[in-house]
């Protein structure tokens, strides 16, 4: 499968925003680590990266899995130098090997199932194997004759009209189902009795921002294909993404909790804070702290206009806090995290003044409720 990404350095960033707050230590490792190791991991090596990426999978049952990637490589002495440096923290070395005038290198990566990583670089590109001898095939291949872009049966299946930068690309080899039946033997029946069998297909895949669209040479049998992998893998990813973005909500609920009781403690006039604005940092950057602005956290949980019955959105979450006040002394708050939609989490979070996190089930809440309601619902555990 060859597909085009943003680039490597946009994933990262969207990794962390995925993350949300809940894991913002894990990424204050990564800048430690860089500034100790003097690298930046976009720099040095994301950014080196181009956007065109193939991945091939040969098998993955029995174990171990037999695959290749290949991605484009901008400046390879400096990408191979970051490597290194990496290596070397993680106490593992690049061996150099040669094979029939071929040079490369393998990486010995131990564990209960240890396994020897080979990689080389062919005309700016990097190709990583899962042994030596598949990355000596895919080698060999490159510029033969028998190479997939040359390849007559490749050409004659590939989909005619459309605009040539498709987002991702599959190539479907036939027959060859057994690797799959050993994972589900219903599943495997289906694929043959609703795929061609008798020769490769192509299918090219254009994401745009509303629809995601293929062409075939046989639009009828890998729509088929391209619907069963959907039905199986969307929902799968949705509640994947819904479990990160109830547990990044979780993490935000904490924060606030510490934010809330060290906010009482710096202005003991004011008790806790009215407002998640009151948490956050002020617009203006020339702004100091204040009782009004608190800089305790981050302007997406804590936006300057999160304040009264306003809210903040962050990770498919939204998010507001709600206090008890008389005199300009809050004596009590509520904090809450509710579901953007229906497809962003199954669960609300509330706290209060007591730190515990509760959760409600079901449909969206979208009024914070009081802190008597709050503590009525489930306790997380």
């Amino acid at each position: 499968m060859a597909m085009r990404l943003v680039s490597f350095s946009q994933i990262l960033d969207d990794v962390q925003t995925i993350a949300g707050p809940a894991n913002a230590n894990s990424f204050a490792a990564i800048a430690g680590g860089e500034k100790a190791l003097n690298l930046s991991l976009k720099k040095d090596l994301l950014d080196l990266l181009g956007e065109d990426l193939t991945l091939e999978m040969d098998h993955t049952f029995p174990p171990p899995a037999a695959w290749k990637v290949i991605v484009k490589v901008k400046d390879t002495e400096h990408f191979q130098k970051t490597l290194n440096t990496l290596l070397t923290v993680g106490h593992l070395a690049a061996q150099p090997a040669e094979d029939s005038g071929v040079k490369y290198n393998t990486i010995h990566i131990p564990g209960q199932n240890p396994m020897d990583i080979a990689y080389a670089f062919a005309d700016s590109y990097l190709v990583v194997a899962s042994n030596a001898d598949g990355l000596l095939e895919a080698l060999h291949l490159h510029g033969s004759p028998d190479s997939l872009s040359k390849s007559a049966k490749y050409l004659a299946e590939f989909p005619k009209g459309g605009p040539a930068d498709a987002s991702a690309m599959l190539y479907r080899t036939a027959g060859n189902l057994a690797a799959l039946e050993a994972v589900s033997p219903q599943f495997a029946t289906f694929l043959k009795q609703h795929l061609d069998q008798s020769s490769p297909s192509v299918v090219r895949v254009y994401a745009e921002p509303t629809v995601i669209r293929e062409s075939s040479a046989h639009s009828s049998v890998d729509a088929t294909s391209l619907l069963v992998i959907a039905a199986v893998a969307i929902p799968n990813l949705l509640r994947s993404r819904m479990a990160a973005n109830e547990a990044s909500a979780v993490g935000s609920i904490r924060s606030i909790n510490t934010a809330q009781i060290t906010y009482s403690m710096t202005y003991e006039n004011r008790g806790y804070a009215p407002s998640l604005a009151a948490l956050g940092h002020a617009a203006s950057p020339s702004l100091k702290k204040s009782p009004e602005h608190g800089a305790l956290l981050n302007e997406k949980l804590a936006g300057a206009d999160c304040t009264g019955n306003a809210w903040c959105e962050t990770s498919g979450y939204r998010f507001q806090v709600v206090s008890v006040c008389k005199l300009n002394k809050c004596s009590e708050y509520v904090s809450l995290a509710a579901p953007a939609n229906e497809n962003t989490g199954t669960r609300s979070f509330c706290s209060t003044s007591d730190g515990v996190i509760r959760y409600k089930v079901g449909t969206t809440v979208k009024v914070t409720p009081s802190a008597a309601e709050c503590r009525a619902w489930p306790a997380l555990k």
